[in-house]
């Protein structure tokens, strides 16, 4: 982002914790010193990461089970909470999930720990996802907006760690973003 730009980061996996053939998450819980989370850990002393995806989903529900974290499921709810069209804007320009989160349903789609193996059905309480494999979750929806109905919290896809961006049409679009979480005791 350029200074003073409000508008989302967009980055790939490896660059926010490390290039995933060495920093595999969850076999690997320390991340490259060089990388984003990296200077932040170093920085503040805490340990912050990108969460995991029931971490991301928590969040992003708002304790409810509303498509857009609001309480509500349909194209107005999607309208007031989520941008899906043309480019990134400015964070905060739509309505927050009932919990004060701020574009968790669009803008950019986010990414999670987690590989992005299918979880099983036995893993539904704070699943950690697959330990290996070479793609990773990213949840939310990003501004591309092919259909309105996919800029919501469900909305999960699995990328390649190194992406940033992806094509439509054969255009370069970038539109990868992250979230830290903070481990507060292990």
């Amino acid at each position: 982002a350029r200074q003073g730009d409000l508008r989302p980061v967009e980055i790939s996996w490896n660059a926010i914790r490390g290039k995933s053939t060495i920093y595999n998450w969850p076999t690997v819980k320390t991340v490259d010193s060089t990388t984003l989370v990296g200077k932040v850990q170093a920085k503040t002393g805490l340990k912050f990461d990108l969460p995991t995806e029931a971490h991301w989903e928590y969040a992003a529900r708002a304790g409810t089970s509303s498509s857009y974290g609001n309480g509500g499921g349909g194209d107005f709810d999607q309208r007031r909470t989520a941008w899906n069209g043309g480019g990134t804007v400015n964070v905060g320009l739509f309505m927050p999930n009932l919990w004060g989160t701020y574009d968790v349903a669009g803008n950019v789609a986010e990414w999670c720990l987690d590989d992005g193996a299918e979880l099983s059905a036995d893993a539904a309480v704070d699943p950690l996802g697959s330990v290996s494999g070479t793609s990773r979750v990213v949840r939310g929806r990003n501004y591309v907006g092919w259909f309105v109905y996919e800029a919501n919290i469900y909305n999960r896809v699995n990328m390649a760690p190194a992406a940033s961006s992806t094509s439509k049409d054969g255009q370069a679009i970038t539109y990868f973003g992250f979230r830290l979480s903070r481990t507060l005791a292990e």
